[in-house]
């Protein structure tokens, strides 16, 4: 489970930089890219820049589902302006 923190965690932390004016559009997308990443039972996962929500891949697509962390999150959306 350290992988989804972490990635939560950069993601905070890429989304204050952009927000700030520190990343553009583009680093920012190519940045968020770089969050996906296997788990241990072979499922893709990344968090969407677009809701702050982790996504799945479903083998096809991008589906929204929170990851498989008991009281990891309260709800699905991440807060990119809390502190962590």
């Amino acid at each position: 489970m350290p992988r989804f923190i972490a990635a939560e965690r950069r993601y905070i932390g890429l989304t204050a930089r952009y927000q700030s004016g520190l990343l553009d559009r583009q680093a920012y997308r190519e940045k968020l890219v770089g969050l996906a990443f296997q788990d241990d039972d072979g499922s893709y996962w990344t968090i969407s820049g677009r809701d702050s929500r982790w996504h799945w891949f479903d083998g096809q697509q991008w589906v929204p589902r929170d990851p498989p962390v008991a009281g990891h999150r309260n709800g699905g959306e991440l807060d990119p302006t809390a502190e962590g």
